[in-house]
């Protein structure tokens, strides 16, 4: 009697096969890529959105507990890739002082000195804040005639920046009369005419200065 033996037939993949396996991954891809950068665009715009809120928020706490004028800077800079592209993609506080309180007057007015409370903040990824594009006004809180403009020696670069200011009880010196806001969205929609379908935008209010966030 012959002995009984197992026998195992491994099978390959046929060339078809393999094509269409690799046709369903990069279908995949391709239907995910742009999904997942949506995505992260929409991240960086709402981290955008918040940073200059909490910016705003702490310009306003340290004007009504230290009882003097904070100024918020936004500042407009290139990339490296191109640096005469200027956006606002930056936001600092500084505080104001009199003439009284301070020694010596480098910066401001004549009867002004400013210094910085804290580091310049940079926006995420592509993220920046749109101005006034092909005539339309997406940011009037950095374009009306109440801003302050200037601009500051940094590393050996003069910055331009637009500003505003808290006072110490709590209000700006934006404009009353007029809505104010900040409209963020990526770069590549900075010349638009109208919002992209993705922004985001800090609502202020001059009277009492308090901050909303807005998304479409």
């Amino acid at each position: 009697m012959r002995p009984h033996t197992n026998t195992y037939q491994i099978q390959a993949f046929s060339l078809l096969e393999l094509l269409a396996v690799i046709s369903v991954i990069i279908l995949i891809s391709a239907i995910a890529v742009p999904a997942f950068n949506g995505m992260s665009e929409g991240v960086h715009l709402d981290s955008g959105a918040q940073l200059i809120r909490t910016q705003l928020n702490l310009a306003r706490q340290t004007a009504m507990l230290r009882n003097y004028p904070v100024e918020v800077r936004f500042y407009l800079l290139g990339t490296e890739s191109r640096p005469n592209q200027l956006e606002f993609r930056a936001i600092q506080l500084w505080k104001v002082l009199s003439e009284e309180a301070t020694v010596s007057n480098n910066q401001g007015s004549a009867t002004e000195k400013h210094l910085p409370i804290d580091r310049k903040h940079y926006l995420p990824g592509q993220a920046v804040i749109g101005g006034n594009q092909n005539g339309a006004e997406f940011s009037p809180s950095l374009t009306g005639a109440s801003i302050h403009s200037g601009t500051e020696s940094d590393s050996g670069q003069s910055i331009p920046y637009h500003s505003f200011r808290f006072r110490s009880n709590g209000s700006t010196d934006l404009d009353a009369g007029s809505d104010q806001f900040l409209t963020l969205w990526l770069e590549r929609d900075a010349v638009a005419s109208v919002p992209p379908a993705n922004f985001a935008s800090v609502v202020i209010d001059p009277i009492n200065g308090r901050t909303r966030i807005l998304r479409p």
